[in-house]
Parts: C-alpha cells; sequence; structure tokens
C-alpha cells in the first residue's frame, strides 16, 4: 500500500477548495491545509471561519480555526492577535454576551468594550 506523501496530500486539499467555492468555511480550512507557509489571504479566510463558527456556539471549531490561522500568519503582530483571540474563545462563548467583539461580523473592536455595557 502506497502512502499519499505530504505533497500529494496538499495538492488534495487545494483540489476540495477548488470546487468548495460554494462552502467557505470547508474552502478556508482546505486551503490551510494546502497552505505551504504563511499566507495572509488564507489565514484570513479562516479567521472569518473562526467567527462564523464562534456565533454558531462551536468554540472548540473557532479555537481551532483560529489557531491555525495564526500559524499562517505572515506578520508576528497578526500571528499574536489571533493567537490570544483563540485563548479567550472559549470563555467569550461561554459569557453573558451573545457575540464577543473578535466574532462580531465587524471583526473586534478594541479598546471599546465596557463590562458596564453588558
Amino acid at each position: 500500500m502506497e502512502l499519499a506523501t505530504a505533497s500529494d496530500r496538499r495538492r488534495a486539499h487545494q483540489a476540495l477548495a477548488d470546487v468548495l467555492t460554494d462552502q467557505p468555511e470547508r474552502r478556508a480550512w482546505h486551503l490551510g491545509e494546502a497552505a505551504v507557509g504563511p499566507d495572509e489571504t488564507v489565514a484570513a479566510l479562516l479567521e472569518e471561519a473562526a467567527r462564523r463558527r464562534l456565533r454558531r456556539g462551536d468554540a472548540l471549531g473557532a479555537v481551532t480555526a483560529m489557531t491555525r490561522a495564526a500559524g499562517l500568519s505572515p506578520a508576528p503582530a497578526d500571528e499574536s492577535r489571533r493567537l490570544a483571540e483563540a485563548a479567550y474563545a472559549p470563555s467569550a462563548h461561554t459569557s453573558t454576551r451573545s457575540t464577543p467583539n473578535w466574532a462580531s461580523p465587524r471583526g473586534p473592536r478594541y479598546g471599546t468594550h465596557s463590562p458596564a455595557s453588558e
């Protein structure tokens, strides 16, 4: 039995991403698995997928997608921001707030959160 090489797996993930244009979260995940190195475009797609998952209540899926996005981030600041957001996803999901700042469709609103507004 012949095992697939890393290159074969990346090509398979790319082929799947190419046909999943109507399923952005699955497409983002396959693009992430097809990536060889840092790729901000794919990282941004995974970040958006993480936001969608968290809005649906899937904290574990959000952490997984955001962590992968961090790993693909070319800029250290983006990598750090995404790792921090991944670290807070589970607590954000279980808080009394319906949607944490970073999971909102507009993205994070740093410096605008006030506990009194909850």
